[in-house]
């Protein structure tokens, strides 16, 4: 019987450490996939504490922020912050850890001083007792800075063509609508925001009816040739 026993207790202990055995090499595999994941994304990836030390850092974080590996994980995000934006720090991860958002805009710097603008993309996770924030963090200055010339260009048409009482449009040509600049209502004496009729059927209207052919002839002839008019 105390043989049986002994054999049965080895069995059980030999299947409970090959368990074990199988989920250590399981979680390694896991931890290698992550690895591996966190330092060939594309974006910039910080692992940081709750309280705001950074644990982590990709490759791509610290060709981004400046700073070797030993002295990034030295850093709170504080650090990595614009003086301006400090004050925020708390409500934004406070937004994060209560799943309110995932995604906030502010202004980081780097080692050498330089302020730059980030899109950050987080997520509040837990491992054991240990909680974490884990943020992909994008610079988006240069598309911001397109951004607003884009949009000051527009105003600034928009000053142009109100002085000059010269109004434009332009035809979408995968959707083959017609929109028109504010000035071109204004000529028109038309209300933008109460207008139901279709932008082309306007169009049309305000044509002269021998030349509607013509223009219709001519707007088609610059979209397939790319050609202004």
């Amino acid at each position: 019987a105390i043989m049986g026993f002994t054999l049965l207790w080895k069995q059980q202990s030999s299947q409970y450490y090959k368990g074990l055995y199988e989920k250590e090499v399981e979680r390694q595999n896991l931890e290698s996939q992550y690895s591996a994941l966190f330092d060939q994304a594309s974006d910039a990836i910080l692992l940081v504490s709750e309280n705001g030390q950074v644990l982590n850092a990709n490759k791509q974080a610290l060709d981004l922020y400046g700073y070797t590996k030993e002295e990034i994980l030295n850093l709170t995000i504080k650090e990595l912050r614009d003086v301006s934006t400090i004050p925020l720090i708390n409500s934004d991860m406070s937004l994060v850890r209560d799943g309110k958002t995932t995604y906030f805009e502010t202004v980081h710097i780097k080692k050498n001083g330089e302020k730059f603008l980030v899109e950050i993309s987080s997520r509040y996770f837990q491992i054991g007792e240990k909680k974490f924030f884990q943020s992909l963090i994008r610079d988006v200055t240069n598309r911001k800075l397109v951004e607003n010339q884009i949009k000051y260009s527009e105003m600034e048409l928009k000053k142009a063509q109100k002085i000059a009482q010269v109004g434009s449009f332009y035809v979408n040509v995968v959707t083959d609508e017609i929109t028109w600049s504010d000035e071109m209502y204004r000529i028109f004496n038309l209300d933008k925001n109460s207008l139901q009729e279709d932008i082309r059927k306007i169009s049309n209207k305000f044509t002269h009816p021998d030349d509607v052919e013509w223009v219709n002839k001519l707007v088609e002839s610059s979209i397939k040739e790319k050609k202004n008019f």
